[in-house]
């Protein structure tokens, strides 16, 4: 009997040990997202299919220190952990290549190969999601917070059962087999771009553009607007006219106010101001015309625009110009003062056209630590309340507007949205030291502040 009991319990032992070992061929059992592993393309989008989920992967590099944040501090994140475990199979691939990569690793190489050549993956850390039949449904890029994380993943199944995502890969298909349905070609070329597709956006838009050039009573179709919104060249581009003359028009036929604008300052910031101030390369212009001893010199370069471009749009480049200059030497003092006229004047504009990181930066570090400019304090505060509005879960984002209302006199106001950052962030710490001198009524904002600041002219 005890034979029997031995020999049954050896079987089952070794039965559980080879399942242990099937998983962890498979997937890493740490805390945080499990990783399938060691699986080829087709074996990895089998197993998404057999478990009916999604495909996740995180195209990273060993050097890259915003992937080492997200693994460290948003891959093991308790809600992000569940909500990617029970909707995707999610695979990591190290873009790069060391002496010291595991087995796992370099089994992954073909597949890592083949995503960078097909999707592109321009930085890192860039997440490309996909449904079980293998179709890239979204992708995104950088470094994200736990909640944008999961909220990511979220439009990631949406868009997979979302037009026009279902049918792209069908007007792909046919498109591929020489039918040139023009009626689906902009929002093929567009889809194509959004899902970085690049190759295919390339190709599709060139002849789209071929065929839509002929064709000017076709313009103002909300299609080839969006169209013409993300594949014009530059300003010489017949395109941009349409987008600079008729601004307005534009923003109601396609619903989105300030995008006309957006469009134009996009290119006139890549055309004429960045070259020229050295934004491209973080060097300053040798051009003696625009560059002054000290910096730019702002009045020539309005000058220069001013020859192409209506006063609206010549002034609002330059300030936008301004705040990144000054913002890049340091001279808090003639920020804020930008900041504040920018948030004032051209408020579709600025939310547009910067990124909210941008933003961010620039009220934390040149009003809410350094200005005691109460129109200055207040501009802040209605733009970064348009941010948090927008991005409700962003804890960088509420604990900036929050410590700006503090330092506003808000104190009850401030304490609920500090409590939101720390809720969207509870790993981290200095929010809730922030809370709690709010909470003890002491000052938030950096001992230097005090009420002769600016007539000091003090910079740091």
């Amino acid at each position: 009997m005890k034979t029997i009991l031995y020999i049954v319990f050896f079987c089952i032992t070794s039965v559980v040990e080879a399942q242990v070992q099937t998983q962890e061929e498979n997937k890493t059992s740490v805390e945080g997202i499990e990783w399938t592993k060691g699986l080829n393309w087709k074996q990895i989008f089998n197993k998404a299919k057999k478990e009916k989920k999604y495909v996740f992967f995180d195209c990273h590099a060993t050097w890259c220190g915003p992937c080492k944040g997200m693994e460290r501090d948003v891959f093991t994140d308790k809600q992000v952990v569940e909500f990617y475990n029970k909707h995707f199979i999610s695979v990591r691939l190290q873009m790069d290549r060391t002496q010291h990569d595991d087995s796992n690793t370099r089994k992954l190489y073909n597949v890592a190969n083949m995503v960078n050549k097909k999707y592109g993956v321009p930085a890192y850390p860039t997440f490309l999601y996909f449904s079980s039949d293998g179709k890239i449904v979204y992708r995104d890029q950088g470094y994200k917070e736990a909640a944008n994380f999961i909220h990511i993943g979220k439009i990631s199944i949406q868009a997979g059962s979302t037009f026009p995502f279902p049918l792209y890969y069908t007007w792909l298909t046919e498109y591929q087999k020489g039918k040139k349905d023009y009626s689906v070609m902009a929002k093929l070329a567009d889809t194509a771009k959004l899902l970085g597709q690049n190759e295919i956006a390339r190709k599709v838009s060139k002849e789209y553009r071929s065929y839509l050039l002929n064709r000017k009573d076709e313009w103002l179709k909300s299609d080839n607007l969006s169209f013409m919104a993300h594949f014009i060249s530059g300003s010489n581009d017949p395109f941009f006219k349409v987008f600079y003359e008729n601004s307005d028009l534009i923003d109601s036929l396609l619903n989105e106010n300030g995008l006309a604008q957006y469009v134009v300052d996009t290119i006139i910031q890549r055309e004429e101001i960045e070259p020229l101030l050295g934004f491209n390369d973080g060097l300053r212009s040798s051009n003696e015309q625009i560059m002054a001893k000290d910096g730019p010199a702002w009045n020539d370069l309005k000058l220069r625009l001013s020859v192409k471009y209506n006063e609206d749009y010549v002034e609002r480049n330059i300030l936008l110009a301004k705040l990144r200059w000054y913002n890049g030497q340091h001279q808090w003092g003639e920020s804020a003062r930008v900041l504040t006229t920018l948030t004032k004047k051209y408020p579709r504009f600025y939310k547009k056209r910067a990124s909210a990181g941008f933003i961010n930066s620039s009220v934390w570090d040149a009003v809410f630590k350094r200005s005691v400019d109460k129109e200055q304090i207040d501009a802040a505060i209605d733009c970064m309340s348009d941010l948090v509005n927008q991005c409700p879960s962003w804890p960088d984002g509420l604990d900036t507007y929050a410590n700006l209302l503090y330092k506003a006199g808000r104190v009850s106001e401030a304490i609920l949205y500090e409590e939101k950052a720390i809720a969207s962030d509870p790993k981290q710490e200095e929010l809730r030291l922030t809370l709690q001198r709010m909470r003890d009524r002491r000052p938030t904002w950096p001992h230097y502040i005090s009420t002769n600041f600016w007539d000091r002219g003090i910079v740091d």
